[in-house]
């Protein structure tokens, strides 16, 4: 009597068997190609590197001016880079000399705030206008208006601050509101190194 379960069982092995032989089979040529073809490419690369060597020792000019046009570029990208961090140093000296100006402008300004508070009968109610510094610490100028002695405010008033000495503004026409005046233009009005800041 015929098995046919066993028979099936036994074909099933052999399809199994043959094809795990076949994907060996696969495995070991797919391997084999790889390697021949890194000795290959390292063959290759020594045939270069060898006639390279050669074609140097053949033709030492060839040396030389390839060693000189590395040296130049490399000359070249030297001078770039120096270039580069000279431009970056001196971008950060103007800012720190920028920020060391502000700063004393900064300082100059409260001290005059303070002196024209001092020359004010009411200080608390002094009310500031534009104020300007000059960048070398020559002066600061602006306006102010603050409480009179009636307790009204007396209205704009320009000063100058130069050094530990403060003027206002005559207000009265005259050769003391002329000299002000004057003097006023050429700190606060036509002087190009002036700063507006906070007052």
């Amino acid at each position: 009597m015929v098995d046919y379960d066993r028979d099936l069982q036994r074909f099933n092995q052999r399809v199994v068997r043959g094809t795990q032989g076949r994907r060996s089979s696969v495995a070991a040529f797919i391997g084999s190609s790889l390697a021949l073809m890194v000795g290959i490419l390292f063959t290759l690369s020594v045939a270069v590197g060898v006639y390279g060597a050669y074609d140097d020792w053949r033709h030492p000019e060839r040396v030389a001016a390839r060693r000189a046009e590395e040296d130049r570029t490399r000359k070249l990208a030297d001078a770039r880079r120096q270039k580069v961090e000279a431009a970056q140093a001196a971008a950060k000296t103007r800012k720190d000399e920028e920020q060391a100006k502000m700063g004393r402008l900064l300082e100059n300004t409260a001290k005059a705030r303070a002196l024209v508070d001092s020359h004010l009968r009411d200080p608390s109610t002094a009310i500031y206008g534009p104020a300007f510094a000059v960048a070398n610490g020559y002066g600061v100028c602006g306006v102010v208006n603050s409480h009179n002695g009636f307790g009204g405010y007396s209205g704009d008033t320009a000063f100058i601050v130069i050094g530990d000495t403060v003027r206002f503004a005559p207000t009265e026409a005259g050769l003391e509101a002329d000299s002000f005046e004057r003097l006023f233009n050429d700190v606060c009005r036509t002087r190009t190194d002036r700063v507006a800041v906070p007052f």
